[in-house]
C-alpha cells in the first residue's frame, strides 16, 4: 500500500521527488532519511580522482619495488581476474582505479574489497 502523500511522482509529505514505492518508507522517517540514502548511494559509486590514482600507484610501486618485484603464478592471477569480475565491468578497479590486469599480477597487491583472500 502507498503512502496518501504520493501525488504524481511527488511526495507532498518529504516535498521532494521519489519513486513511488519510496514514499511510503520515506514518509514514516522524514526527508532527512532520503537525503542522508542519497549521499550514501554518491558515496559507493564515486571513482577515484586522478590524483588519488596516481596515489595509489606510487605508493603500490615502491611497495612492491621494496618487495623485490614478486609477481603470482598464473593460477593466482587467474583467481584474482575472477574475483575481480564480480564487481566491475571494465579494466580497471572501481575502487582504487587501478589497472586490474597489473594489479592482480603483483603480489603486494590487495583487493580493496578483500576480494582475493583465495586460499592459495
Amino acid at each position: 500500500m502507498y503512502c496518501n502523500n504520493f501525488n504524481g511522482g511527488y511526495c507532498e509529505k518529504i516535498n521532494t521527488h521519489v519513486p513511488r514505492n519510496w514514499c511510503e518508507d520515506r514518509c514514516k522517517f522524514g526527508k532527512n532519511l532520503l537525503v542522508a540514502k542519497k549521499k550514501k548511494a554518491k558515496a559507493k559509486h564515486r571513482k577515484p580522482t586522478v590524483i588519488q590514482m596516481a596515489a595509489h600507484f606510487a605508493k603500490a610501486m615502491s611497495k612492491w619495488m621494496g618487495a623485490g618485484v614478486p609477481v603470482v603464478s598464473k593460477e593466482i592471477y587467474i583467481k584474482r581476474r575472477v574475483a575481480c569480475s564480480e564487481c566491475h565491468d571494465g579494466s580497471t578497479c572501481p575502487v582504487c582505479g587501478c589497472q586490474l590486469w597489473a594489479k592482480a599480477a603483483l603480489e603486494t597487491e590487495k583487493c580493496p574489497k578483500n576480494k582475493w583472500e583465495i586460499k592459495e
